[in-house]
């Protein structure tokens, strides 16, 4: 009887023991029907306070998905229904590019959900099936490799609830989680020779890597997976002839995967050049750069640096990234098994190569001298060095299923269990000198007897599984068993690891109308506003269609961000604001110290505690000025805005002017301009004019709109 022979059967009884753990994960949605999505974060601003009572959100950085991500899904969802690609988001900061900013996923077959089951019930449905993917490409990539039932089942819910894909749950690098099991099943199915297998899969992984939606996360995937398809590739004794043929497999595999999703990839592509998360990306790099020794205890303390839902984060490096690196003290202890006598060279080939390539893309996550010069090198200079890291702790958790699985795999004695305490050993030597080193830190900030607990129920933790393999060593009715107790230990382990990271909310508390969003959706359309101090977040009007001046973070134009965030000061920005065509400020009820550049706004009223304000002086979203003047760059442009005589009603300024002749009279308003429909991807204006002139559209400039005057192609510039 074949022992390792997959059914039809298992697999489905599978998916429903991880659909099971799902409920244990997120009672509220399976118990009260609740939605996975952090509507308590939306009741803390106005103007939905006013009208219910929630309690303060458990994990705040879950706000992101909805300041953005609910209204990237819905926005891309509502266009797909009315027949439109999702190219543009006009909702935010003058216009940006939705489709190009990958991270709204327009394409990735998943998110077809949201346009069977709505925005809300679609995200639901969204979360929990990225994380059961997870769970289910984990166990088809044990079985695969030829793991036997408990150590598959042990790699499949380690990957479903790591440290990683839980706090990440709410954003796309989970999504990309999901398909690197099946890529590098594949790889190691072409190292295996079966080769139609293994191209298949991994042209299926690589493609829904690509269009999961975080490119840096499938970037680090891919490389990882790269590496090793390379290692296992030169320890094969291959002969010279056939040792690219693997190579040239795997490559073609790649090829059809790009050429599968270039619609998704060259937009990125176009866009990454000019965005603010490329451009800007060496600034931004050392708020999430690890600090050594300090960020590598969170492989086996999960919170040892405190946590956001707890309110106790001590660390010195952003928690959202540092407490990712949990994958299970049991996983741990697997690994301290494989170095147990083994039998089977090519098992032991397999395992050399995949920790070899965990370690090396562990050490290209960290800011460590041996590496840095292959960090500087082209394409991986623009990149998080964090997003090496998901490969490492897929790499540990199928090395620790594959440790449990030799271990079972002949007779033990009580001596071998030496070699795992001895690593277990090592790891807590290294957490105690982290710990003593840390000691005054953790006083002060009343953390000590916090840090102190997570260290013993790790402890406690790693001594219950080899406690388990004793008694399976010294008992024989309990060897069969013992697998599965080492399975429910990593479940129980991580569940409580990422305890009140997944808020929930009841379905009425996510955007409701108030009468505020009522008034602010009732302007006559295009309609600007800025919410200033009025205390909303950013982003959460945008989900009702509100054109919003500033948003939440995104994936901006870098030209714009410099333009409008971080260039323009109080005093330039007080002779342009105008062209920005803002109509409508929103101020809390209190802030009465306007100050001066809001002295001619007119007092509208006060909706639901916020003052709305309207800007009689903002132009239109299209008008007519009579002269053009080139400038040389942005350097000549910023200067030119900061030039006390610039007034941009009788002079527009360009760094790629169209061909000359221009317009040259700047001194009236040369006709008018009319907007007659605005959309994401049209816009018809009708406009009367008396001569040469330009016509200004007040949003976000980007390659690729095309104009027509009068049904002839015209330059935009």
């Amino acid at each position: 009887m074949n022992r390792n022979r997959v059914t039809v059967l298992e697999i489905m009884l599978h998916g429903v023991v991880l659909l099971a753990v799902l409920a244990v994960l997120f009672p509220p949605v399976f118990l009260r029907g609740e939605m996975s999505l952090p509507g308590s974060v939306l009741l803390q601003s106005p103007p939905w306070n006013r009208y219910k009572e929630a309690p303060p959100p458990k994990n705040w950085l879950t706000q992101e998905t909805l300041l953005q991500g609910a209204m990237w899904y819905r926005l891309s969802t509502e266009m797909l229904e009315d027949g439109e690609w999702p190219l543009w988001n006009p909702l935010q900061l003058g216009g940006m590019p939705l489709l190009a900013n990958s991270q709204s996923t327009v394409l990735y077959p998943p998110r077809l959900i949201h346009l069977a089951a709505g925005p809300y019930v679609g995200t639901t449905i969204f979360v929990l099936l990225k994380l059961w993917l997870c769970g289910f490409t984990a166990y088809l990539l044990g079985r695969g490799i030829g793991l036997r039932r408990a150590p598959s089942q042990f790699l499949s819910l380690g990957w479903m609830l790591c440290a990683y894909n839980q706090h990440w749950v709410y954003w796309p690098p989970p999504d990309v989680s999901v398909w690197a099991p099946i890529a590098l099943l594949g790889v190691e199915w072409i190292v295996m020779r079966r080769y139609r297998k293994g191209c298949f899969a991994l042209a299926l992984g690589a493609t829904l890597l690509l269009l999961a939606g975080h490119p840096e996360t499938a970037f680090g995937q891919g490389f990882g997976i790269g590496v090793y398809l390379f290692l296992r590739v030169i320890t094969e004794r291959r002969r010279h002839d056939r040792i690219w043929r693997p190579i040239a497999v795997a490559g073609g595999a790649w090829g059809a995967a790009l050429l599968v999703c270039a619609a998704a990839v060259l937009p990125l592509l176009e866009y990454l050049p000019v965005s603010e998360q490329f451009v800007g990306r060496p600034e931004a790099e050392a708020a999430v750069e690890f600090a050594p020794p300090l960020a590598y205890i969170s492989f086996w303390i999960p919170r040892f640096s405190g946590s956001i839902p707890e309110g106790n984060y001590w660390g010195g490096t952003s928690v959202n990234f540092v407490n990712t690196l949990y994958v299970g003290i049991a996983a741990w202890v697997g690994l301290g098994l494989l170095l147990t006598r083994a039998s089977g060279r090519a098992h032991r080939t397999r395992a050399v190569c995949l920790a070899g390539t965990a370690l090396f893309c562990a050490l290209m996550a960290f800011p460590l001298p041996v590496v840095r010069w292959i960090q500087g090198l082209p394409v991986l200079d623009t990149m998080w060095p964090y997003y090496f890291l998901p490969f490492t702790l897929l790499a540990i958790l199928v090395l620790g299923a594959s440790g449990i699985q030799q271990w079972f795999d002949r007779e033990r004695a009580s001596r071998e269990l030496r070699v795992p305490a001895v690593v277990l050993a090592a790891v807590s030597a290294i957490v105690l000198g982290t710990f003593l080193f840390h000691f005054e830190t953790l006083i002060t900030h009343g953390v000590f007897l916090y840090v102190v607990f997570q260290i013993a129920v790790a402890v406690g933790l790693a001594i219950l599984c080899l406690l388990v393999l004793y008694a399976a060593v010294k008992y024989p009715r309990v060897r069969r068993a013992a697998p599965y107790v080492l399975v429910l230990i990593l479940a129980v382990d991580l569940l409580y690891a990422a305890r009140g990271l997944r808020p929930t909310s009841p379905r009425e508390h996510l955007f409701f109308e108030t009468e505020l969003t009522n008034y602010l959706t009732e302007l006559p359309e295009p309609s600007r506003v800025r919410v200033g101090p009025s205390g909303i977040m950013p982003g959460l009007l945008q989900h009702y269609g509100i054109e919003q001046w500033n948003g939440f973070d995104g994936i901006m134009p870098y030209r714009t961000r410099r333009f409008f965030l971080q260039t323009l000061g109080t005093g330039v920005w007080q002779r342009i604001y105008r062209v920005a065509a803002i109509d409508h400020y929103l101020f809390r009820r209190d802030f009465e110290d306007h100050p001066e550049r809001y002295a001619h706004l007119e007092h509208i009223g006060i909706i639901d505690d916020i003052e709305v304000m309207r800007d009689p002086e903002a132009l239109h979203r299209a008008f007519l000025v009579g002269r053009l003047r080139p400038v040389d760059g942005e350097e000549g442009m910023f200067a030119a805005l900061a030039q006390p005589d610039f007034d941009p009603l009788r002079e527009v300024l360009t760094d790629v002017p169209p061909p000359p002749p221009w317009p040259e009279d700047d001194a009236d308003i040369p006709g008018t301009a009319v907007v007659r429909s605005y959309a994401p991807h049209r816009v018809v204006i009708d406009a009367e004019t008396e001569g040469d002139c330009v016509l200004v559209l007040a949003d976000a400039f980007f390659p690729g709109w095309k104009a027509r005057v009068n049904g002839a192609e015209v330059p935009i510039f």
